[in-house]
């Protein structure tokens, strides 16, 4: 896809990026409606698939000690992408020039930072159940029932995506709600802290 960007469409993209300083380093999703808006001919998709591939080579680059002129030009000569010299040519310098504005190159050292856990969150969801209590006759109707729920989190472990539950009730529902709470209203003071210093705050998501 960059390798196929016509030359007005990547001075155009190169420019987007440049034109975006380090203090205001956005979300993937915000580099994509910049880049979107002003290259028209990517999809939403295509646009995403490249500011996240260049972030994965600003990662990988940093990762494996390399400088990003050597780690573009692996990639450009990778067998896998079989091109000719002139192109493979082209897309390093593509690559090199897309990949290091501080809208890319530090964005991606945040993300590499703030996901530096054992396990990423992904998905959240609660389970609701009714389950019936019967005496000891079971052919007997239900004595009664139960309201039980069942919290499912979704996670990236090691590069897969793993699955658990834990089992809720009403009082364990509002005491993780007043944590969750608690911990949104810390995450907003903070967040007004470092904007009153002037400290860089980098948005790893999209903050509602």
């Amino acid at each position: 896809a960059v390798r196929d960007l016509t030359d007005d469409e990547f001075s155009t993209f190169a420019a987007v990026l440049d034109g975006i300083p380090a203090v205001d380093c956005f979300p993937v999703d915000d580099l994509v409606r910049h880049v979107v808006d002003s290259v028209p001919r990517l999809s939403k998709k295509e646009a995403q698939g490249i500011i996240r591939a260049l972030q994965s080579v600003q990662t990988g680059r940093t990762i494996h000690g390399y400088s990003l002129t050597g780690f573009a030009n692996g990639i450009a000569t990778s067998d896998s992408l079989k091109l000719l010299p002139e192109e493979a040519a082209l897309l390093a310098s593509r690559i090199e020039t897309l990949a290091n504005p501080p809208a890319i190159g530090v964005t991606a050292k945040a993300a590499d930072v703030a996901r530096e856990h054992e396990r990423i969150f992904h998905s959240a969801r609660i389970l609701t159940d009714i389950r019936p209590v019967f005496d000891d006759d079971p052919s007997n109707p239900p004595v009664g029932a139960v309201v039980t729920h069942a919290l499912r989190i979704d996670s990236y472990t090691k590069g897969s995506m793993e699955d658990y539950f834990v089992a809720l009730d009403t009082k364990d529902l509002l005491q993780l709600q007043t944590v969750v709470n608690r911990a949104i209203e810390k995450n907003r003071s903070l967040n007004q802290v470092l904007d009153s210093i002037g400290f860089s705050r980098f948005k790893i998501s999209e903050e509602g």
